[in-house]
């Protein structure tokens, strides 16, 4: 990850602690990672990838695009 690309999606925060949410795309082509900062990932109550049962979905309803 480039700096450019260490910030939050939820918060717009630049940060180095980043957690990986989501990853968008990438079955057929490049995809990309939603990553948030601890305070929402707490506020926003988001799970990490990291912390998923392998076999649960990575859709989520609550990106931040629905935010803005």
């Amino acid at each position: 990850m480039n700096a450019a690309d260490r910030y939050c999606h939820w918060c717009d925060a630049t940060t180095e602690e980043l957690e990986l949410i989501d990853i968008i795309g990438g079955e057929t082509g490049a995809g990309w990672g939603l990553h948030a900062c601890p305070p929402c990932v707490q506020r926003e109550e988001l799970v990490p990838l990291n912390q998923r049962p392998a076999s649960a979905s990575t859709s989520l309803s609550g990106t931040p695009e629905g935010r803005r």
